[in-house]
């Protein structure tokens, strides 16, 4: 690969079943080098940075809980209270982010 040709860049989803964990991992300039006794990431161009990226997606998907009761402990209005008001909507949903 030459110095002024394009970084290798491979992504992958990952899932973790047991709790349903979601990543994203970039690799920017890396590749697998099985040769030795562990396989492991290496550059493959030296001359360019490599980089790791692990994203964090949004972990759940969109749910609305109903309460079964009202009452004081559930933050629903007891009868004749006139002064609850409902809790704000939910931000909106927009894919995955990153930090600055």
């Amino acid at each position: 690969m030459g110095a002024d040709s394009q970084p290798v860049i491979t992504d992958i989803a990952l899932l973790r079943v047991d709790d349903l964990v979601n990543l994203r991992i970039r690799t920017v300039n890396l590749m697998l080098d099985d040769h030795g006794e562990q396989p492991v990431l290496i550059s493959a161009n030296a001359d360019r940075e490599s980089l790791l990226v692990v994203s964090f997606p949004a972990q759940t998907i969109v749910e609305q809980a109903y309460l079964e009761s009202g009452g004081e402990a559930s933050g629903q209005p007891l009868p004749g209270d006139n002064s609850w008001t409902p809790p704000p909507p939910p931000p909106p949903t927009r894919g995955f982010s990153r930090p600055p």
